[in-house]
């Protein structure tokens, strides 16, 4: 297998990577999409998603129990840890990630461990020559083995990774693993919210239910908390920025090159091309496998199930969201779509909660649940409204309303 100058020299410099990015979601908000059209540049490193999601929790609690036995750890006991705790990395693994298909029984996911377990070890030596065995440089020298066993002809010797960490809330919180790694940036996707709702309980009803509720814990609580928490941390100490699903669709070309410019890429029409592992990447969308984006996006949108007194709520308790992401000002499409919707429902003397006419028995026991939960909805609309913190920033898109200018990475180190 060719291996390119740039990939060799990083084998024995992992430490190299000059930033990484951690894309992150609120809930059927993209999150996917977007490290998907990264995931083809020459001067990203990228691993399938889910596959390191909970890596820096996993790896404290193996350093940990390393201690806790008094035990010295070696390179190859890294090894074997990685290879054992993030099968999602290896083409032998089942990778029927949620709400996608990725490939052909002829193309599978992942790399072989045997390919990844050479490199790796490799770059584990190198960095301990140099006692520099890190949990942040374990992480890089993930990602550069996997390139190489893959066979990415990665151009850059100081290349950016982007991670989909995907879920927002763990033990080890944004600010640790930003002191880890070091310089990062962090990209929060977000969605229409009481379109994102709809989403998440829709995709609750393609999960096992348990008799406790289910798996995720859909109720309605829990399903804002989701949604609104993790972007709405006030100011933060490393940059971060909310990332809109429906730009990802409507204005990709506008919004992959400003992301490009600010994280000091080269711009490559494969940005513009969702792949995975350098190869189309399919989503599965009411039956149907597509790949890439859907420019008319905006006007697809729908709120099925969460009626229009639902979703007048959220939009009142997340006005200030809707706002600073410009998904309200009285003017644009989103407002349209979202009068017209509140007026057409409100006449069709919807019940409160759930239209359970529509989904199955599983809706239908979830429904019950959200239902019970109403004071707790009470609650957390009541605590978005009055939190003081403010959400968080929409990225600036050349051309935007937001912004007049943006800062790159390239110019100005991330602290």
């Amino acid at each position: 297998m060719h291996i390119s100058d740039s990939v060799e020299y990083l084998l024995d410099n992992p430490d190299a990577i000059r930033l990484t990015v951690s894309i992150e979601a609120t809930g059927r908000s993209g999150s996917i999409l977007l490290s998907n059209l990264f995931d083809g540049h020459p001067e990203v490193l990228s691993v399938p998603p889910y596959a390191l999601s909970f890596y820096f929790e996993e790896f404290s609690e193996f350093l940990k129990m390393m201690d806790d036995n008094h035990l010295e750890i070696s390179s190859n006991d890294v090894c074997i840890f990685i290879v054992k705790t993030f099968p999602y990395l290896f083409s032998e693994t089942d990778h029927c990630t949620p709400g996608s298909t990725v490939h052909s029984d002829t193309c599978p996911v992942g790399v072989h461990v045997e390919y990844f377990k050479k490199y790796f070890s490799r770059c584990i030596d190198s960095l301990s020559t140099r006692d520099e065995v890190s949990i942040g440089n374990v992480f890089k020298a993930i990602h550069v083995a996997y390139a190489a066993a893959i066979g990415r002809n990665i151009t850059a010797r100081n290349p950016i990774i982007v991670w989909q960490r995907h879920f927002i809330y763990g033990t080890i919180t944004e600010s640790q693993v930003s002191a880890l790694v070091g310089n990062m940036v962090f990209f929060i996707t977000v969605r229409l919210p009481h379109v994102s709702t709809n989403q998440l309980f829709r995709h609750a009803c393609t999960a096992p239910i348990k008799q406790d509720g289910g798996d995720y814990g859909f109720s309605c609580s829990g399903v804002l908390y989701s949604q609104v928490s993790g972007a709405n941390r006030g100011k933060r100490p490393y940059p971060t920025f909310v990332i809109r699903f429906e730009d990802m669709h409507s204005r990709t070309e506008q919004l992959m090159r400003s992301l490009a410019s600010y994280l000091g890429l080269i711009f490559d029409p494969i940005l513009l091309e969702t792949t995975l592992d350098g190869k189309p990447f399919y989503f599965s969308v009411r039956g149907m496998s597509v790949t890439g984006t859907s420019p008319d996006i905006i006007f697809r949108q729908r709120s099925s199930s969460v009626n229009a007194l639902d979703a007048a709520k959220i939009r009142y308790a997340m006005s200030r969201y809707y706002r600073a992401w410009n998904y309200y000002d009285g003017k644009n499409a989103f407002d349209v779509i979202y009068r017209i919707n509140v007026i057409r429902k409100l006449f069709s003397f919807i019940p409160m909660g759930i239209e359970l006419r529509k989904f199955t028995r599983d809706l239908m026991f979830i429904s019950r649940r959200f239902l019970r939960d109403r004071r707790r909805v009470v609650e957390m609309l009541n605590t978005i409204r009055n939190d003081s913190s403010g959400p968080v920033e929409l990225f600036p898109i050349n051309g935007g309303h937001s912004h007049s200018s943006e800062t790159s990475c390239a110019d100005k180190p991330i602290k």
